[in-house]
């Protein structure tokens, strides 16, 4: 479902680097988002995913930029 939301939401977001963590034990992902006017990627949200068995149940996100310290993450990433 996910997957097929994110091949026709290209227009309506911006390009992303992501970066693999863990919140509170959990898999999560921190995504950059890229700043068009500047070529930037700025910290934009942070996914944290809970499984029921090998599926996951609900994805939690955090669009808060200002949380990517707290887990010892730059607020950019280097181009």
């Amino acid at each position: 479902t996910i997957a097929g939301f994110a091949k026709t939401a290209v227009d309506l977001c911006p390009e992303v680097r992501s970066v693999p963590i863990r919140a509170n034990g959990q898999p999560a992902v921190a995504h950059y988002a890229l700043e068009a006017e500047t070529g930037r990627y700025l910290a934009s949200a942070i996914d944290v995913f809970t499984f029921n068995g090998s599926l996951i149940g609900e994805i939690t996100a955090f669009v808060t930029p200002e949380i990517f310290a707290r887990f010892g993450l730059p607020a950019e990433l280097a181009s």
